[in-house]
């Protein structure tokens, strides 16, 4: 986690959660990151190519005196398999998605982007800003100027109010951090355009060698045409708000998920709260064993499936043996390797 100074320590300033790269619930490395998957808790991997990529954490980070904010972590991207062809519907990137709640404050409004980035491959690299459903992109140039160096980049623009923006607790407003794209995703820069869009041509292929690693830290998203200097939230506050798109509960032996009861001598049902009101719904999936613990004892519990998932709640089931009907108990995990997901991203 970022290490804090109370001069650092801001509201919501920042209009990207995890901006830090400190919250990283599913874990810390990822091999073939698949697209559409996420690493650090709210940035998810999108790709269409050859490239592989490992997602991390790294502790390589820029120093305080270059940031004024002493960080811990940076999320990097290491190639792994090249992609030295772009094909011209091929692209990679990393994309951080907003909530129409969380957009329409920006809408109609200058807002300055900010972050710091260490890359292997110099050149032009490209931001692309989108709206709902991906029907109008804004692209902005950056340069990576010296290789495997930590720079800080600013840009700003403004959101049009005539454009589709959701109101909502849907997607809204997208930025994709391009690491290479194919001309099908090209198009002019400064200017809104219609489609995805998510490089100009002056875009750099950054994956085509496994030697290019690409690190990202300290993002911002502010009102306004100022950057200022990257600000924390405190620890529970940056995880309270990433758990409101994913929770990972467990990971410890006997963890209990939820309480419940045996309603006959084979079936268990329960209630499991989340640690936070949800942005919708989740989808919530058990790996690892269970067990239900109750006055008969412990019990080995099978089949273990979600119904009812509400933002706050789900309602959990397991088939477990040797129960008594009537009795209360608790489903818990049998080992560390256990644990139950709830995944609400946009």
């Amino acid at each position: 986690m970022a290490k804090l100074s109370l001069s650092n320590i801001g509201p919501m300033d920042n209009f990207i959660i995890n901006g830090d790269m400190g919250i990283w619930q599913r874990g810390t490395s990822f091999a073939t990151i698949a697209s559409a998957a996420f690493s650090a808790d709210r940035w998810e991997y999108q790709k269409s190519a050859a490239v592989v990529h490992t997602a991390s954490q790294s502790s390589d980070v820029p120093t305080t005196a270059e940031s004024n904010h002493e960080s811990t972590y940076s999320l990097l991207l290491d190639v792994t398999t090249a992609d030295a062809a772009v094909g011209s519907t091929d692209y990679a990137s990393l994309l951080y998605s907003l909530e129409g709640v969380d957009t329409t404050p920006l809408v109609g409004h200058s807002i300055t982007l900010s972050f710091w980035v260490k890359a292997t491959k110099t050149g032009t690299y490209c931001i692309s800003f989108n709206n709902k459903g991906d029907t109008k992109s804004y692209i902005v140039e950056y340069t990576v100027n010296t290789t495997a160096t930590w720079e800080k980049k600013t840009m700003t623009l403004t959101l049009p109010s005539t454009d589709t923006w959701t109101a909502d607790t849907t997607a809204s407003l997208r930025i994709y951090f391009t690491l290479m794209a194919g001309t099908a995703y090209h198009n002019s820069a400064d200017t809104w355009v219609s489609g995805l869009d998510l490089a100009t041509s002056n875009q750099v292929n950054a994956c085509d060698s496994t030697a290019n690693d690409f690190r990202l830290a300290q993002v911002q998203l502010e009102l306004g045409t100022r950057a200022s200097v990257f600000k924390s939230r405190l620890t529970a506050q940056e995880l309270a708000l990433c758990q409101r798109y994913y929770q990972r509960l467990g990971l410890v032996a006997n963890s209990p998920f939820g309480a419940g009861s045996l309603i006959s001598t084979t079936t268990f049902i329960g209630h499991m709260p989340f640690i936070v009101s949800m942005r919708t719904s989740p989808t919530v999936t058990d790996t690892g064993n269970f067990h239900v613990r109750a006055a008969a004892g412990t019990l080995t519990a099978s089949s273990v499936s979600f119904g009812g998932s509400r933002p706050e709640a789900v309602q959990i089931e397991a088939t477990v043996t040797g129960a008594t009907a009537g009795q209360g108990g608790t489903l818990r995990s049998s080992d560390a390797n256990a644990y139950i997901e709830a995944a609400a991203e946009l």
